[in-house]
Formats: C-alpha cells, structure tokens, sequence
C-alpha cells in the first residue's frame, strides 16, 4: 500500500541465521524491487520473517510477515500479497506482494506463464519428493 512522506524503503529477509535485503528504493512510496534470493538447507518448520523497512530513520521496521514454511510445502510457487503488521503486531502496517517457492536445494522457481511451467511444476514436486535438503527461493 501506499505510504505518505519520504521514505528509503528496502525489505530484509530472515530465515533462521541467514538474512538478505533489497536494495533501497528512494523516495517512493510504492516500491517494486522484484529481486530474487534464495536460502539453502531450509527445515520445513522454519519461518520467513519479511520486513519492510526505512532507512531514512535508521532502519525503523515499517511492518513485517512471518510466513511459515510448512504452508509452502507442496513445491508450487505462490505469487501472493501478504499483510504487514507493527512489529508488535497490534496494528495493519501495509501490504507486500512476494513471490515463494520451498523446494529442493538448488532449484529454481518456475517461470510464471510459461509454456513448461507445468511441466516443470511436475518434475520439482517428484524433485522434492525424493529431497531432504530445501531451499527457498522469494522474489519483492
């Protein structure tokens, strides 16, 4: 959603000990980073922790998600616009739209309307299948 004043806006991305940012989008209060990272060795019952913040107060926390891995299981990536909240998590903070994929170790998500995303769809879920070590891709 959109916000009012100035803001150096990045997202930075928590999966146990590992992190990843964004770069900082400046002065827009509609940002689109549509950058890509992912996380090696991921457990199942790990928990993405996604937060919009501002660097032009210090890095102050505008708004976060946790998204359970476990709800990504299934190996299909989801494009999907997820609520912010405070981080005390009484009050809406925004929304952010990402894109995820919890698959097997080095694998890529599938490219959204392609003719062989299916296909490809298909061969990540008997992948995962047979894989005990994951991964997980997200895109901002």
């Amino acid at each position: 959603e959109g916000l009012s004043g100035s803001f150096n806006l990045f997202v930075r991305l928590k999966i146990g000990r590992s992190k990843e940012h964004t770069r900082v989008v400046i002065n827009e209060t509609l940002p689109v980073w549509n950058e890509t990272f992912v996380f090696e060795s991921v457990s199942a019952s790990a928990e993405l922790l996604v937060q919009c913040l501002d660097r032009h107060i210090g890095s102050h926390c505008l708004g976060q998600v946790v998204i359970p891995m476990f709800a990504l299981q299934d190996g299909r990536a989801r494009n999907q616009l997820y609520e912010l909240k405070t981080k005390r998590g009484h009050e809406k903070a925004g929304k952010i739209q990402l894109r995820l994929h919890f698959g097997g170790t080095g694998m890529e998500p599938p490219i959204p309307d392609s003719p062989l995303a299916r296909e490809e769809e298909e061969e990540l879920e008997e992948e995962n299948a047979m894989n005990d070590d994951n991964s997980v891709a997200a895109s901002s």
